[in-house]
């Protein structure tokens, strides 16, 4: 402690009030336009994207950030970004001095030692160094990094906060004047902030209480209670704002009343999805909603204990704790590495939540320097020389933060602010520019973020965008089909109406989609803007043009695997050439994981490992081990660059190439849900086992073309893959070949190998063969086929399965029952031959003699559902109510989602008329079951019907 008294009021009270917010303003303005972000980000291009008129679909969120970036809209298109960040850079400068009002205005009357050492009637800190806390408080807040990243580029986020801002002011504000109109004023601002922030929602108990708080029994006042429940509700007005400007998109699904529940439920999605972050939550809430506890408390003079070591423990510990409040509210706000990413993994910004630590951080230094630096005005004990030597230390780490928080922040900080704001976005857009045609062409994107960057760098060039971007998720919709047709009219044109003068159904078929992309490649070159996969790749065939890929129509049918010309080689080698110091430059900077930066790092490691993968392909290893390395050192996450780096020094090496098992598959994609997620985010596979199972994959989904890339990879890097040979037969046959299969299928048999002789690889032949024959319209054929496989087996079980499955497969019942009944006198429980002649009894309509062979597997296999499911529907189906009810009963404890258990259910209660089972079946039926079929058409009206019961 000092011994003399500082706690003389002068004109340093009226400089830390009512100056020096508007110092911190003016200093805030030129530190963040110093720092500025002169383009786009990609958390940032978003809102461009709809100032610049490329957004398609009514936005149902946000509605002042939409008002700022319809005013943008209005500029030069090359000035709309920089527009966009000088907003957000004024918007952040307010809330600095707004923080620097409300540090000046916290009470610093809460506990008996701050009472003791200065007597104010609404608490004010007196001290001649009172501008000292507001100071501390406005530099770690602005010098906080997420805060400095929002306020030097637009991201919505820093307008949300000021007007959390301005509300903790209002209430502040009105603790000291006890005028109304400061609460007015909040709830009008926390109406305009709740409709364009969620988070406002759950603020919302806290603002309640801190209201009624201050306000006392007189918030119950009809008077008031009517005026401020007005000013709120009129906040509130701006949730209409979004549903009014979504009719201008002329939807036919969507009314007013539509959007205005689109724009709730989006809240209410995001409040819900709030759950999952509540571990970043609850350690920012720690530090700044707690902290905000202690301040709303005016603590009493005493605990009470009559024992003097008792108050003076107690008082010590609450000192004390003040202390490591100001310590660790400051740690937060610097940021620890494991505290950072937390907040990433999270992928919030808490905004709110580091302001009202900042807050903390005054209020908490205002406190230190009250009590330990101003003798009490009554005081019976001298303090200590511990006393006295902590009172130094408490201080000495006030004035020690005032120096220590910016060259700290800005050390830590200013290196990853001018990384996020540097030019390595821009060279990704220069670079995906170059490697389109000047004369223009359709870029296509599954994402909308590459489309934007490159309109924004031709804005920035004061350019027009030669190229017509293509968003190919959003052409499931028809709305974006209108917003084509009216960009582009002379190249897109909007749907057609359907013939019953309702809306196209959505999501648009893929075929219509590809008819569509393949009329528009007569007129235009298509480029994708980075690696893809999917349907518009069984059409075109995609070469590597740097960043670009061109779509040149492909030949049908062909399946090879693609040969690159030596030019498309060079000139992609020296495009990678070119760019490497771009790259070096994100290697330099792996530390910082700004979003940009990994968004760069995960765009370029996808890049090269299809680069790397070409190159492999093409038998050169030296370039792609370079590609995977490269990829693998911008992206350690990679985890398709990790497996084709390996695979790459097996195949340079003399060794032969291990083969990765079906269980190591799975641990290494065990981060990914699905196989589109793997290649999306890493790039294509070039292993065989992963391309055997991705080769599968596409195979599923009609891919035939990609499936068959994939297993004539595995075939040349495999000569002897039996199953890649089969699985190329079975492409050929689902591709619509039969040609190819039958002459494939004999020059595998003429393939003198003893891999025929398994039976199971002998009758995938003749499975392959039949099918193809009854593809041919060569029945006879595919009879003989059959016919003469059973005979060279006799009594073989699998020849028969085999026929079994060739026969139901094309419908041919009856000769599926004669192969049944063959296998069933070999095996007469065989489970599988006992549910597939239920199968066919049923098409028969003999449900009686169907249930009898279902009664007998279920005997054997009370938990084969499958059979369950036959037997429920044969008791339907024969119009016995109650044993199908108690199949379909069981299958509900099993699969309580399943779409055909509800399906049955409520057709049984519909034929007893007990309306309000069918009803409950009937709409966990349409809640569960696809779309589009004449059965749930069915059962929607009949749904219809019942609720008018």
């Amino acid at each position: 402690m000092t011994s003399d008294k500082e706690g003389v009021l002068g004109p340093e009270r009226t400089f830390a009030r009512s100056i020096l917010p508007w110092v911190v303003l003016a200093g805030g303005l030129v530190l963040y336009i110093a720092t500025l972000n002169h383009w786009v980000t990609v958390s940032s291009v978003g809102h461009y994207a709809r100032a610049a008129g490329f957004e398609w679909r009514p936005p149902f969120t946000e509605p002042l950030a939409f008002i700022v970036a319809r005013l943008a809209g209005f500029l030069p298109a090359h000035w709309q970004p920089l527009s966009l960040n000088l907003f957000s850079a004024v918007c952040a400068a307010l809330t600095l001095a707004l923080l620097a009002r409300s540090v000046a205005l916290l009470p610093q009357d809460r506990t008996r030692d701050q009472r003791l050492r200065q007597q104010d009637e609404f608490g004010l800190l007196k001290l001649r160094a009172a501008w000292l806390p507001v100071v501390i408080a406005v530099l770690a807040g602005g010098l906080e990094v997420t805060f400095w990243q929002n306020a030097t580029v637009f991201t919505g986020e820093m307008l949300n906060l000021l007007l959390f801002a301005y509300i903790v002011r209002c209430l502040l504000e009105y603790r000291v004047s006890e005028r109304n109109s400061w609460l007015y004023r909040l709830a009008l601002v926390y109406g305009l902030a709740t409709a364009n922030n969620w988070a406002m929602i759950l603020f919302f108990p806290l603002a309640l209480v801190a209201v009624i708080w201050n306000k006392g029994s007189d918030f119950l006042n009809t008077r008031f209670f009517l005026k401020m429940t007005g000013a709120g509700l009129a906040g509130l007005l701006l949730y209409l704002l979004l549903p009014i400007a979504a009719q201008q998109y002329n939807l036919e699904t969507l009314t007013f009343w539509g959007a205005l529940k689109a724009s709730l439920g989006q809240q209410k999605q995001m409040i819900a999805m709030f759950r999952a972050f509540q571990w970043p939550f609850m350690i920012l809430a720690v530090f700044s909603l707690l902290p905000l506890l202690l301040v709303s408390i005016s603590w009493a003079s005493s605990t009470g204990d009559v024992n003097p070591l008792s108050n003076l423990l107690g008082g010590w510990i609450f000192k004390l704790a003040h202390l490591g409040y100001f310590v660790t509210c400051l740690v937060v706000l610097y940021g620890p590495d494991f505290l950072r990413q937390q907040f990433e993994q999270a992928g919030l910004q808490f905004l709110t939540l580091r302001y009202l630590a900042a807050l903390c951080v005054g209020y908490f230094a205002g406190y230190l320097l009250l009590v330990f630096s101003v003798p009490p005005a009554r005081s019976w004990v001298r303090p200590g020389p511990f006393e006295r030597a902590l009172g130094y230390l408490a201080v000495a780490a006030v004035w020690f933060s005032l120096a220590a928080v910016p060259v700290g922040f800005l050390v830590r900080n200013l290196p990853e602010i001018k990384a996020a704001n540097g030019a390595a976005l821009r060279d990704y857009a220069r670079r995906l520019a170059q490697s389109l045609p000047e004369s223009g062409c359709l870029v296509l994107s599954d994402e909308p973020v590459r489309l934007w960057l490159l309109a924004a760098h031709y804005g920035q060039n004061r350019t027009a965008m030669p190229h017509i971007p293509i968003n190919t998720a959003a052409l499931s919709y028809a709305i974006y089909h209108r917003h084509l047709a009216r960009q582009y009219p002379a190249v897109w044109q909007a749907l057609p109406p359907s013939k019953d003068g309702k809306p196209v159904p959505e999501p648009i078929a893929p075929l219509y989609l590809i008819q569509r992309m393949l009329l528009a490649a007569k007129s235009h070159p298509i480029y994708y803007a980075h690696p893809s996969f999917g349907y518009y790749f069984e059409f075109f065939q995609a070469l590597p043009h740097g960043l670009a890929f061109e779509m040149r129509s492909r030949p049908l049918p062909q399946f090879q695997l693609t040969a690159y010309d030596a030019g498309v080689l060079r000139q992609n080698l020296e495009f990678w050439a070119q760019a490497r110091p771009e790259l070096d430059d994100l290697l330099a900077r792996q530390r910082f994981r700004q979003l940009d930066l990994q968004f760069l790092r995960q765009v370029y490691s996808r890049q090269l490992n299809h680069w790397g993968v070409i190159l492999q392909q093409q038998g050169r290893l030296p370039e792609a081990n370079n590609a995977f390395l490269l990829a693998h050192r911008l992206n350690p996450d990679n985890v398709v660059a990790s497996i084709n780096l390996g695979y790459n020094a097996q195949l340079r090496s003399s060794a032969a190439p291990a083969r990765a098992t079906e269980r190591e598959i799975e641990r290494k994609l065990a981060a990914y849900r699905t196989w589109d997620s793997i290649l999306n985010a890493n790039g294509p596979f070039d292993e065989p086992a992963y391309n055997f199972f991705l080769g599968q994959l596409m195979l599923r989904n009609n891919l035939f073309h990609q499936a068959a890339q994939q297993f004539l990879r595995v075939r040349q890097l495999l000569p002897d893959s039996l199953e890649a040979d089969l699985m190329l037969g079975e492409t050929w046959l689902r591709a619509g070949q039969p040609d190819q299969v039958l002459e494939w299928v004999s020059n595998l048999r003429a393939t003198k190998t003893d891999r025929w002789a398994s039976l199971s690889n002998r009758l995938e032949l003749v499975r392959l063969e039949a099918l193809a024959f009854y593809a041919k319209t060569n029945p006879a054929r595919a009879e003989a086929t059959l016919r003469q496989c059973i005979q060279a087996e006799p009594g073989q079980e699998a020849a028969l399965m085999v026929a079994t499955h060739v026969y139901l497969a094309q419908g041919l019942f009856t000769n599926a029952l004669d192969t049944i009944e063959a296998h069933l006198r070999i095996n007469p429980d065989h489970p599988v031959a006992l549910l597939n002649k239920s199968v066919v009894l049923m098409q028969f309509k003999q449900h009686a003699e169907a249930i009898a062979a279902l009664n007998r597997l279920l005997a054997k296999q009370p938990e084969n559902y499958p059979a369950r499911m036959n037997r429920a529907i044969a008791h339907l189906q024969s119009g016995q109510w109650e044993e199908a009810r108690r199949d379909y009963e069981q299958l509900r404890q099993v699969f309580p989602n399943l779409f055909a258990v509800h399906y049955g259910l409520g057709e049984i209660a519909w034929q007893k008329k007990d309306w309000r089972a069918a009803r409950h079946h009937y709409e966990n039926y349409l809640k569960y079951a696809p779309s589009g079929t004449a059965e749930r058409e069915r059962v929607a009206a009949r749904f219809a019907e019942l609720k008018k019961k």
